[in-house]
């Protein structure tokens, strides 16, 4: 099983790798949303959270 850290690094690598695909500023923001609400849920953060039922 992987620590928190190395969880951490391979989302990190993961989305840097989708950021170099990314085709535009929103979806690069997106990107940053979602490794900080990974990192740091708790933590208020700039975008939403939209839930689907």
């Amino acid at each position: 099983m992987a620590t928190r850290a190395e969880f951490e690094q391979t989302m990190l690598d993961k989305l840097t790798k989708m950021a170099e695909g990314a085709s535009n500023s929103t979806q690069l923001l997106k990107l940053a949303e979602t490794y900080a609400w990974l990192v740091s849920p708790g933590q208020p953060h700039g975008g939403e959270v939209h839930v689907t039922k």
